[in-house]
């Protein structure tokens, strides 16, 4: 539960971002309310991104640190986070596997 607790807040003002900048500054179109493009509230949904994508790699930094204290922390969170940020530097998946084929793939070895 350590994880979750440092999680929370993320979750509570990236919901609150997404539902002051819809409720202020959406248009209503067909399909949905949209954000006029290079607005203030774009960038105020940006933000909510940017938290949303955190979410993860605390929780998993934090899972960790309940596991092996404080060296553990930065690892968790690092682990976590290096998907979503430049998929040129992840290792390469065997096909319909989760785990790298080998650290011989992987870049710079």
């Amino acid at each position: 539960m350590n994880g979750v607790s440092y999680m929370i807040p993320l979750v509570v003002v990236g919901g609150l971002l997404i539902a002051i900048s819809l409720a202020i500054g959406g248009h209503a179109t067909p399909d949905g309310l949209v954000f006029p493009e290079a607005s203030f509230w774009m960038d105020v949904n940006n933000i909510r991104v940017i938290g949303f994508k955190l979410m993860v790699p605390i929780l998993s930094g934090y899972i960790a640190y309940a596991i092996g204290d404080r060296p553990a922390l930065v690892p968790g969170v690092i682990e976590a986070g290096w998907p979503t940020t430049d998929r040129s530097t992840a290792p390469r998946r065997a096909p319909g596997s989760s785990a790298p084929s080998s650290p011989a793939s992987w870049p710079g070895i």
